[in-house]
């Protein structure tokens, strides 16, 4: 089993104060299968 951590974040501070992150997790199982994971949030600074 392989695990791989993929994060996707905007440019900081250009698009402050509300933006989004998201994390993916890709996960390759035993005879190659793979599963992916992932998970939004928005943040608001106002």
């Amino acid at each position: 089993m392989r695990a791989q951590l993929i994060h996707e974040v905007p440019d900081l501070p250009v698009v402050l104060p509300e933006f989004s992150a998201q994390t993916i997790v890709e996960v390759t199982l035993k005879g190659g299968q793979k599963r992916r994971y992932q998970k939004m949030v928005n943040i608001d600074q106002r």
